[in-house]
């Protein structure tokens, strides 16, 4: 798609891409901070669920 509008108008086929690069550089930066978002947020319940397994065997003895 990006080609069939650069070849439409040929003296602007380097201006016509660059919008459209930026969306995609943002889609990819949110995309990449929702992944660390999920990451961060199941690291934390696995390490909140061994801590809580330790101490009650722990305390049972």
């Amino acid at each position: 798609m990006l080609e069939s509008m650069a070849v439409l108008v040929p003296w602007l086929g380097w201006l016509i891409p660059i919008p459209f690069y930026f969306l995609e550089i943002l889609v990819g930066l949110v995309q990449a901070l929702v992944f660390m978002l999920l990451t961060a947020v199941f690291t934390l319940l696995i390490c909140m669920h061994d801590e809580e397994g330790s101490h009650a065997g722990a305390h049972g003895t």
